[in-house]
């Protein structure tokens, strides 16, 4: 008994077709593996963006295993012809792209922050003139709240293509004095008030919170129109805040305390008024004439 050809083909494409559904729900079904294998290794990190990430790639693992399935048995189980279908869905997803350029644009500046990792959440940044602490890092966007209390919104997008200043990741704090003496203040007493300085920062109490890697600095650097400049340098560390302000006020009072011990005066703005009845402008304008 000969069975026609055109027979064979349909049992065949029919036989053909269990094996075809049964590999796409073995497909299907090995997404969550891949779901479970990412939850894991999202759940030892902090930040809250790559946890929403998982269950967006897992929709997109089992659109694309039905989509893929479904053209695989149209071909070759229903013998359509599937270029045109992709074709269509190619047209479809560019004017898509297009439509949503500016979402595509956000989408891909998370996946960005996500692997990048500039920040994360708890962060102090500064961007784009606003310093402030994130918030909350979103598939759109991300939320700043600044140092004095607004909430600010920042595309993703903008984030990429921007600087970003990770305030939290420095080692350290720098502080920079500048400490302004009297004019009338003998070379002995300025090498004295650069001794004081140096001991106050290899003093227990401000040296133990500097930074070793970077040496505190003191150098008489400026001869001003009002003062003679001190300038001293340091590195506070660990660099949180607060600590940092307290070590400040410390460092402020003991140099207080020992410039007036020492009888080294601050230098202000002042200027020198010669009077026209003045004896001694008298004798300098006469001895200027005769020369």
């Amino acid at each position: 008994m000969s069975v026609s050809a055109g027979l064979q083909t349909f049992v065949g494409r029919k036989v053909l077709l269990p094996y075809i559904v049964s590999l796409g729900w073995l497909l299907y079904n090995l997404t969550e593996v891949i779901t479970l294998a990412l939850t894991r290794l999202t759940a030892r990190t902090e930040s809250k963006l790559d946890d929403q990430v998982v269950p967006i790639i897992r929709k997109a693992l089992r659109i694309f295993v039905i989509v893929v399935s479904a053209l695989f048995t149209a071909e070759n189980v229903f013998g359509t012809d599937i270029s045109a279908w992709l074709a269509g869905l190619g047209i479809v997803g560019l004017a898509l792209s297009l439509a949503a350029q500016d979402s595509v644009k956000n989408v891909f500046g998370s996946i960005t922050v996500l692997f990048d990792r500039p920040f994360q959440v708890g962060d102090r940044i500064q961007f784009d003139g606003y310093d402030g602490v994130v918030e909350e890092i979103g598939f759109r966007s991300m939320r700043i709240r600044t140092l004095a209390g607004e909430l600010v919104t920042i595309p993703n997008s903008k984030v990429v293509d921007g600087s970003v200043m990770n305030i939290s990741r420095r080692r350290a704090i720098r502080r920079i004095v500048d400490i302004a003496i009297t004019y009338d203040t003998p070379p002995d007493k300025v090498r004295r008030a650069l001794d004081i300085l140096r001991e106050i920062l290899a003093d227990p109490r401000i040296a133990s919170a500097l930074d070793p890697a970077n040496p505190p600095q003191v150098f008489f650097t400026d001869l001003s129109a009002y003062s003679l400049n001190l300038r001293v340098w340091y590195w506070f560390a660990p660099a949180d805040w607060w600590p940092y302000v307290a070590h400040a006020e410390r460092f402020n009072l003991m140099l207080l305390e020992r410039f007036n011990a020492e009888g080294i005066d601050f230098a202000f703005p002042t200027q020198t008024l010669h009077l026209a009845s003045d004896p001694k402008r008298r004798l300098a304008v006469e001895s200027a004439a005769r020369s």
